[in-house]
């Protein structure tokens, strides 16, 4: 009766991961505190058939038109899921080394690492390349070619957080080491990859990481991101990548620096 139990669970489990698909958020601006930008808010819907582009003050019509509550409606639908996707990364990070080193503290982490998310990953919701499986158990925000993180932003919340000199000097260093290993050439920059903790070890991460690398080698791109635990190395290693140095300063964890090849 034990095995039979255990077989049925393990058909739950996977009919349950069956059903899950990858979902790239709406492409919309984001703010450097972490908000949806009330000041920066035109772009370009594409839904059921139409394009429409939208600003802070009214829609104007690009093939059909639409109305201002159409524009209101999807407006909610991409908060939503701007937060969603912001709330499963929150709850996959929480035992990171180096996030835990930049904020060690629960209120550290609580209060400034969404902030830290959008510093180093929120242009992918600008730019359509944020994406998140269909229950938001997993989440993977992509920086494609040519866009960058908002190092302003970065550097305003860092300079909030009042840490020891020698501290300071460790992140120095760290930022130094990962700059020197970022590529120069065009690329796909993997900023976050992480599953909310409950449903870790179910192969969610290597859902989202197909999808963004398919992407890749259909652009001929190589891809690249710094694996912020050692444990992480060989599910990077299973899809391509290859570390190309060691990053680590003073009292801080190690990271290490990654690159794929395209295929």
């Amino acid at each position: 009766m034990r095995t039979l139990w255990i077989l049925v669970l393990a058909l739950l489990l996977l009919s349950a991961t069956a059903a899950l698909a990858v979902q790239e958020v709406p492409a919309f601006a984001v703010d450097a505190n972490g908000g949806l930008s009330s000041t920066n808010l035109a772009r370009v819907w594409k839904g059921g058939g139409a394009t429409y582009s939208c600003n802070a003050d009214h829609v104007i019509p690009v093939k059909v038109c639409a109305s201002l509550a159409q524009w209101l409606d999807m407006r909610l639908e991409a908060t939503e899921i701007y937060w969603r996707v912001l709330n499963t990364l929150t709850l996959a990070f929480t035992v990171d080394p180096p996030i835990r080193w930049f904020f060690p503290s629960a209120d550290e982490y609580l209060l400034y690492f969404t902030r830290f998310v959008v510093g180093m990953g929120g242009r992918a919701f600008e730019h359509g390349t944020a994406f998140y499986l269909s229950d938001f158990s997993a989440a993977a925000l992509w920086l494609p070619p040519n866009v960058t993180s908002d190092q302003a932003a970065l550097i305003e919340m860092f300079g909030a957080l009042a840490w020891p000199e020698q501290k300071a000097m460790d992140l120095g260093g760290v930022a130094a080491q990962v700059d020197a290993h970022h590529p120069h050439e065009p690329h796909w920059y993997l900023a976050f990859l992480g599953a909310d903790a409950a449903y870790q070890g179910k192969g969610l991460g290597s859902m989202l990481m197909k999808h963004a690398l398919a992407r890749c080698d259909r652009d001929h791109l190589p891809a690249y991101l710094e694996s912020s635990s050692p444990k992480n190395v060989p599910f990077y290693e299973r899809h391509g990548f290859e570390a190309i140095g060691r990053v680590q300063a003073g009292s801080s964890p190690v990271i290490t620096p990654m690159l794929r090849q395209p295929r």
